[in-house]
């Protein structure tokens, strides 16, 4: 088996604002549930990979399992090249709370250069595009920060790469060699 993800709000978000499960008897049966699943899943793999330390650590914490680091190759990597650095920092990723793509914005709050910043993914539900607009709105950031709502291809990935001064990714404790 080769892990690259588990449910996180049944492992380490458990406990957390990003838990999403309910709390009490209800959501604590959730979770039992959901790690005693992956735990029976795992026992018949003669091996276990994962796509990195702090998902192997994860897999050893709560599953009790060790796996061996192999990580995932960029797909297609003649597509990602450096070019003249725009005026922008730029986010590709899923939109979520955990994602915290509301502290980049946040943090544009503070930035006096004429950066912008881009938020390019598809939100995980309306619920979290509308709270990320409204704040963009209260902030007064809607002539700096862009959002693109929607899946972004991988070439659309590289241009936006290519031309940005920086890339942020600031999942909440998640350093799992994410795809983003």
């Amino acid at each position: 088996i080769w892990l690259f993800h588990q449910f996180r709000q049944a492992y380490d978000l458990w406990g957390t604002p990003y838990q999403h499960l309910p709390s009490g008897d209800e959501g604590a049966r959730i979770r039992r549930s959901v790690i005693a699943a992956d735990s029976a899943c795992l026992v018949p793999a003669p091996r276990l990979y994962c796509n990195s330390e702090v998902t192997a650590a994860r897999l050893k914490t709560f599953n009790g399992r060790g796996a061996e680091v192999l990580y995932a190759p960029l797909v297609n990597p003649e597509v990602f090249h450096a070019d003249e650095y725009g005026d922008y920092v730029v986010c590709t990723s899923r939109i979520s709370g955990g994602k915290r793509q509301l502290l980049l914005v946040e943090a544009m709050a503070h930035v006096r250069s004429n950066i912008r910043l881009i938020l390019a993914g598809m939100p995980e539900t309306s619920a979290e595009r509308e709270r990320l607009m409204q704040r963009i709105d209260t902030l007064g950031l809607r002539d700096r920060v862009h959002v693109d709502p929607r899946f972004i291809s991988e070439e659309e990935k590289a241009d936006l790469v290519a031309h940005a001064l920086a890339v942020a990714y600031i999942p909440v404790d998640e350093d799992s060699y994410g795809f983003v």
